[in-house]
């Protein structure tokens, strides 16, 4: 079993559902909660509580990031909006066979005289060959790999086959990314290795960025969350980092507060008080709204509402309700099925599916690393690609431990769950 490490989960979350009990999503890509659970099988998204070190303190000091509570963006029930056309197939062409001429073919086309026929990239459980959508496959990587302090609370697997960064407003921005800079924009915050040189753990401002210096090294832009890097002198929250992001926009201060609290101009940021000086994220910034839900404050995404709890498949697309507010995925922007029995706990997580392949292909199916290979499931059908075509140098595994989490991997198992990233 690979190892495991403390990282934080997602406050701007990518995915659906992450509790059974509710389709609200918790805004996280940079308010990060540190879960203690999650171990580096070798190495290891937003939600909130103090400073994100190796130790398993989490970015954004004092942010709640409930698994599942969605932040900005309506579903986008209506279609594919943002969504990256689908890109050919691609495919090796074969090698020489004897006395046949080799040569590799282009997106597939046929192989060279004598040469066996280009394995197809994307096939389901059942051999059937199917259009995946590269760009989407892409932006994937991108978002788990170039955010390597996190814990994917989508992972590649997830984000790949129901599209959901097309879900939410706030995690459309990294639909058409194709390199970290691009994720860095979108998300604010980034790989940060040369200023921790020689610099004990915890966290420091480099101007305006609050740098987390430990086992994975990152910086996060106080602009993006609404503020300015500020040292503080003292311990805040349970965190046990004296740095975050000082929101001058908040003036309703007096005393310190450890408790996440909505305030602000419009009532968009999310904060806690250290004396009259308030520190958090402008949740507006990531097209998120500060709001309480089932006792927890945070930033969240906007859902459509709904009566009926249960799931449903039209035109290609699962929409999930959970008798309160509804998300959709498209399965069809990414060359997949829909298909539901129409039960919000049974099937939560499995309507998106490669040809031949069943509920139990879809959960079954792990993701792994081989070298600098990464295999992801794509609609439950394996797909391998290598992490040096992204950018990366190589593939990482990595355990989390589900007991006691409504993570949203975590909503089929109780017990130790295994993903993988590029790095």
């Amino acid at each position: 079993m690979a190892p495991t490490k403390s990282s934080p989960r997602f406050l701007m979350l990518w995915t659906v559902l992450a509790t059974a009990g509710g389709c609200s999503q918790i805004l996280g890509i940079n308010d990060y909660e540190i879960d203690p659970k999650l171990g580096s099988s070798h190495a290891g998204g937003e939600g909130g509580g103090g400073a994100s070190s190796e130790a398993g303190k989490s970015d954004s000091a004092g942010h709640s990031a409930l698994a599942g509570a969605p932040a900005a963006g309506q579903p986008g029930e209506g279609g594919t909006a943002g969504a990256p056309p689908n890109t050919p197939l691609g495919g090796a062409g074969g090698d020489e066979a004897e006395g046949g001429g080799a040569g590799a073919t282009d997106q597939g086309g046929e192989a060279g005289a004598g040469g066996a026929p280009p394995a197809e990239k994307f096939t389901g459980c059942d051999g059937t060959p199917f259009q995946g959508n590269e760009a989407i496959v892409r932006s994937c990587i991108l978002r788990v790999g170039c955010q390597v302090w996190t814990y994917p609370t989508d992972t590649i697997s997830r984000c790949v086959s129901q599209n959901t960064q097309n879900t939410y407003e706030g995690t459309k921005c990294t639909l058409d990314a194709q390199t970290c800079a691009d994720i860095t924009e979108c998300e604010g915050g980034r790989v940060e290795k040369t200023f921790c040189t020689g610099l004990a753990d915890g966290q420091y401002c480099n101007g305006n960025e609050v740098v987390t210096c430990g086992d994975f090294p990152h910086a996060r832009d106080c602009a993006k969350y609404g503020g300015t890097c500020h040292d503080f002198g003292v311990e805040l929250g349970s965190s046990g980092d004296t740095v975050e992001c000082a929101l001058s926009a908040v003036t309703t201060c007096a005393a310190t507060t450890t408790v996440d609290e909505c305030g602000g101009p419009a009532n968009a940021y999310r904060y806690q008080c250290e004396g009259d000086v308030a520190y958090g994220t402008k949740c507006s910034n990531f097209a998120a709204s500060c709001q309480e839900i089932g006792g927890e404050v945070g930033c969240y995404y906007p859902l459509n509402t709904c009566a009926s709890e249960g799931v449903s498949c039209t035109n290609g697309r699962a929409t999930w309700c959970d008798g309160e507010s509804k998300a959709t995925f498209d399965c069809g922007s990414v060359g997949l099925e829909c298909a539901t029995a129409g039960d919000y706990y049974d099937d939560n997580g499995r309507q998106c599916a490669a040809p031949g392949c069943t509920p139990t292909d879809i959960v079954e199916c792990q993701e792994s690393c081989k070298g600098s290979n990464l295999t992801f499931c794509y609609g439950g059908a394996p797909v391998t690609v290598d992490c040096k075509d992204y950018g990366f140098t190589k593939c990482e595994e990595y355990d989390y431990d589900c007991s006691g989490s409504a993570m949203n991997d975590c909503l089929y198992t109780s017990d130790v769950i295994s993903f993988a990233e590029c790095e």
